[in-house]
């Protein structure tokens, strides 16, 4: 019988080390790692693209407005000192709605995440550090995708208003969500491709199974 995992065997009776510290993680023969948790990835990309639309059709408007208002005390006030210090109300008003979208990104997303990986716990498919990590990175995720999808959605707003002043308030929150919705995608793809995603995944599952 030969033993399982001995690196020195390479014929054709070589058996693979069986992965059991995670579970949700293969290593291919080319070093990369996958993960197999595909229900709880298709829920992240689902969580995020909600908080997105539901970010921008909250705050798309009152962003659009704080930016116009901001825009306009700007072209009022004379010189650099002046303009910056006219600037100042708005861009603070506009962080903290995009703080409030962001906020509303983490419930929605955390919520997603928290059903999407109880589940697959339940199927043994993952550990409970496991699901803690993943939620954790999940919840940051949302937060950034909805803070993006709520400042693009903004941007949208602004436009549309300027190009279609008919358009009423209905199509527009409408069409400003689907940009929003459009942002936080693409802010996903971003941040998980930046490494940041399974960093942090990585790192709460790291301290929570040495608890």
């Amino acid at each position: 019988m030969l033993p399982v995992g001995d690196s020195t065997n390479t014929g054709n009776n070589y058996i693979p080390p069986t992965n059991t510290t995670n579970p949700t993680t293969t290593t291919s023969d080319t070093g990369e790692v996958a993960r197999t948790d595909s229900f709880s990835q298709v829920g992240s990309i689902v969580g995020t693209a909600a908080a997105g639309a539901a970010s921008s059709w909250k705050f798309s408007a009152q962003l659009s407005e704080s930016l116009k208002n901001t825009i306009s005390a700007t072209k009022a006030a004379d010189g650099f000192g002046g303009k910056t210090k006219a600037a100042m109300p708005g861009v603070k008003q506009m962080g903290l709605t995009t703080l409030k979208a962001g906020g509303v990104g983490a419930i929605i997303t955390g919520a997603v995440s928290a059903i999407t990986n109880g589940i697959e716990v339940m199927q043994g498919k993952k550990t409970g550090a496991e699901a803690i990590g993943t939620f954790a990175a999940d919840t940051v995720n949302g937060t950034v995708g909805a803070m993006s999808g709520a400042a693009l959605g903004a941007g949208a707003y602004m436009g549309l208003s300027a190009l279609i002043p008919s358009i009423g308030a209905t199509p527009l929150l409408v069409a400003t969500a689907g940009v929003g919705l459009l942002g936080a995608v693409l802010a996903d793809k971003l941040f998980k491709g930046s490494g940041a995603y399974d960093a942090i995944r990585s790192s709460v599952i790291g301290s929570t199974s040495q608890k």
